[in-house]
Parts: C-alpha cells; sequence; structure tokens
C-alpha cells in the first residue's frame, strides 16, 4: 500500500474505501514500514463481526450517516468496505442488511414465502 502522508492514514484509507469501494491490503506500505493499528489516531473503535478469520474488527462511523467503515485485521492483511448501516447507531437493521446472519435470514424468509405460497395453490388445487 502507498504510504500516506497525514498524521492519521486510516483517516486517508477510510475515504479511498468509500470513493472505490472494498479493498485488501498489505500490513506495510509499500517502502515495508509497518501500518499503524486502526485505533493509532483515535478515528476507529474496536467492534465485533462475523468470524472470518480476522484477529480484530474495526468500525468508523461516516458523519451525518448512519453507514460505518469497516475495517477487518487478518495476521497478514487488512480488508475494508462500507457498511450501510453502523451497529452501535442501528444494531437490528446492521444485523439485517450487513451482516451474514442478516443474509441467511432473507434468504429463509423468501424460501419460507415460497413454499407455503407453493403449497397454498396446491391445496387449492387440490380442493377444487
Amino acid at each position: 500500500m502507498r504510504k500516506f502522508y497525514s498524521p492519521d492514514p486510516w483517516k486517508e484509507i477510510a475515504a479511498e474505501t468509500l470513493r472505490n469501494g472494498p479493498m485488501v491490503f498489505s500490513r506495510e506500505f509499500d517502502d515495508g514500514s509497518p501500518i499503524p493499528s486502526p485505533d493509532s489516531g483515535g478515528f476507529f473503535r474496536k467492534s465485533i463481526g462475523t468470524p472470518k478469520g480476522q484477529k480484530m474488527d474495526w468500525r468508523a462511523g461516516i458523519a451525518s450517516t448512519d453507514k460505518c467503515v469497516h475495517i477487518l485485521e487478518f495476521p497478514d492483511r487488512y480488508e475494508s468496505h462500507i457498511d450501510n448501516y453502523d451497529p452501535d447507531i442501528k444494531p437490528v437493521h446492521h444485523l439485517l442488511f450487513d451482516a451474514a446472519l442478516g443474509m441467511a435470514l432473507r434468504i429463509a424468509d423468501s424460501g419460507l414465502r415460497f413454499s407455503s405460497s407453493s403449497l397454498i395453490r396446491l391445496a387449492r388445487l387440490l380442493v377444487d
């Protein structure tokens, strides 16, 4: 990753994630120097996330929105993306729309609706 020259490179990483979408990057800058911890500038806070092998999750809210930047810290890299709902602001929305649990629930719900409507149609055909 290119070296940022601001006091807090994580603010620039957050801005780049907002502009360009999800990112995967090394734990070191291109010159070999380590990227400081996401909490070093006070912009990101420790958080939790769906376990994907990461050591730690970090989040920073995006001003005037319900969104947040989510950083996953792996032993060899960082990954960043934008969550539509910051779990500290709208935890239920976050679970339903950003978390893997929410995706599973939406898929199950659509399957149940499809199944129940199919069963109702079948029952009507059998009764008529």
